[in-house]
């Protein structure tokens, strides 16, 4: 999507990234979902103990970067929400979600 420039479904593709990180942080954080659309998104990860080191800022930029970047910046993201798993949940074995992820997109050169 990136390199076709398709722009409207990289964009969608990013919200529903964005949208199924917040799911499990509200599912790590034990909190329940006030929104289905997370309204109050920065409210809501101000609340949660159990995040990505400023995630808030880290969420909001993806939308005002450069697509390369974003893209590079989200995958960041979902890296340190699987470590967050892994820590928080030891009994859940992430590992093979972690490799399809990586099987399904190619690799983005570190930012």
């Amino acid at each position: 999507m990136l390199h076709r420039k398709d722009w409207l479904m990289l964009y969608q593709t990013i919200a529903e990234v964005q949208t199924n990180l917040m799911r499990i942080l509200f599912a790590l954080n034990r909190q329940f979902i006030h929104h289905p659309s997370f309204k109050w998104q920065r409210q809501s990860l101000e609340s949660m103990n159990i995040i990505p080191k400023y995630i808030g800022n880290r969420f909001d930029s993806i939308f005002l970067q450069e697509p390369e970047i974003a893209v590079k910046h989200l995958d960041l993201i979902i890296k340190d929400v699987y470590e967050l798993i892994q820590h928080q949940l030891p009994q859940i074995d992430v590992t093979k979600v972690i490799e399809k992820s990586l099987f399904l997109r190619p690799f983005n050169k570190q930012i």
